[in-house]
Formats: structure tokens, C-alpha cells, sequence
């Protein structure tokens, strides 16, 4: 009677199942905190890591249990909702940070068109040290935002933006006052042509022309091109 009893314990026992892997929970928790999840989705990834150590807790318990009698039936079931869990979670994050590398991307490509804009301005009107020097900060700081969006540190890269953006608009102040004096020069150079036109076509229509000057608050009358 011993041994038809013992034939059926060790039958028994080599047919139950092992426990479930769980090493593609873990591959998934590995590459959600290599991505940052705790940034782009706190609380569905709080929820998971929750969720991997009830799992966790279940098989440490069912292990515990005689042999005979461990079941990991229902254990499986919660490993694969694990597991359809992280990978949701994965793709929402993914998609997160596509958006923001997307957002990163057209911002640096904005500010080097900026810096290809001042930097001729600056050259064309010979502009002074300061605002080459913040230029020159400002395009280290775009090259340094390129580096850290190359290498997935997305809010590294926008730290880099802003500091360029800063430097950039310092520069632009900088040459904003050259820019209007030669703005101003162009225009009294156009405002003395259009008078000495208007003179010469009093003399020549032999008709009276009134010159007003707003800067020198005066009234000039010409007849036949003379005053």
C-alpha cells in the first residue's frame, strides 16, 4: 500500500506546473525607469511597480506552499495582466516622448535660424564684442541642447534652450540700437533725395514747392526751384 501511495505524490508532483517567468515584467520595469516614466506618467507607473510586487508577493507565497498543493494557474493569469499593463505603459510614454523630442527638435532648428539672422546682422554693422560674445554663448548653448536631445535628456535639452534664448536676446538688444540709427540714417537719406527732387521740379515745372522739416521745425517755400 506504501508504494501505490508514493507512485502517486511523486505523479503528482511532476505534474505541476512551475512558476511563472517573470523576468519580461521585470524587462519592462528596467526600460520604463530608463525612460523616465516617473516624469511623463507618475501614477500609471507608481500603479505598475504596485502591481509587480503583489505579483511578486504571490509567487514568493505560493512557493511557500507544500508542493502538492501550489497552484500558479491564477498567478499566470496576473502575470500576463502585468505584463499588458507595462506595455500599455510603455506605449504612452513612448508616445509622450516622441511628442517632446518632436517639440525639443523644432526649437533648436528656430533658434539657429535666429543665430544665422544676428550673426549676419552683426557682421554687416560691425556690431561690438558684447554682442558677438552672447551670440557665440548662445550657439554653444543650441549645441549643447542638440547633444542632450541626441541623447534622450529631453529636459536637459530644454534647460539648454532657454539659457539660448537668453543669450540670444541679449545680443538682439545689444544691436537694436545700431539697427534704428541705420534705419534712420537710410531714412534721411531718402527724405533728402525726395527734397532735392521736388526742388528740381520746381524749377523745371516752374511751379511753388513747400518743404517742411519736422526735425528742425521749419517751412521752407520754393518757387521756381529757388526760396
Amino acid at each position: 500500500m506504501v508504494l501505490p501511495f508514493l507512485f502517486i505524490i511523486l505523479s503528482y508532483s511532476c505534474t505541476s506546473s512551475p512558476p511563472p517567468e517573470i523576468k519580461p515584467v521585470e524587462d519592462i520595469d528596467r526600460e520604463l525607469y530608463r525612460i523616465e516614466a516617473d516624469k511623463y506618467l507618475p501614477d500609471g507607473y507608481l500603479r505598475f511597480k504596485h502591481n509587480i510586487k503583489g505579483l511578486k508577493d504571490k509567487i514568493i507565497h505560493e512557493k511557500s506552499r507544500f508542493s502538492l498543493l501550489r497552484n500558479y494557474e491564477e498567478i499566470y493569469k496576473i502575470t500576463k495582466g502585468v505584463i499588458d499593463e507595462g506595455n500599455e505603459v510603455l506605449r504612452i510614454i513612448r508616445t509622450k516622448r516622441d511628442e517632446k523630442r518632436q517639440m525639443v527638435f523644432d526649437k533648436i532648428k528656430s533658434l539657429e535660424v535666429r543665430v544665422k539672422i544676428i550673426d549676419e546682422i552683426t557682421l554687416k554693422i560691425n556690431a561690438g564684442i558684447y554682442a558677438r560674445k552672447k551670440l557665440t554663448l548662445g550657439d554653444l548653448a543650441i549645441k549643447e541642447a542638440k547633444i542632450s536631445l541626441e541623447n534622450g535628456k529631453y529636459d536637459s535639452a530644454l534647460e539648454r534652450i532657454e539659457m539660448a534664448y537668453t543669450f540670444l536676446e541679449d545680443a538682439e538688444k545689444s544691436v537694436t540700437p545700431i539697427l534704428r540709427r541705420y534705419a534712420h540714417n537710410d531714412l534721411i537719406v531718402k527724405w533728402k533725395g525726395f527734397v532735392n527732387d521736388t526742388i528740381k521740379e520746381s524749377g523745371r515745372e516752374k511751379i511753388t514747392a513747400i518743404i517742411v522739416d519736422k526735425a528742425e521745425q521749419t517751412l521752407t517755400l520754393y518757387k521756381n526751384g529757388k526760396i
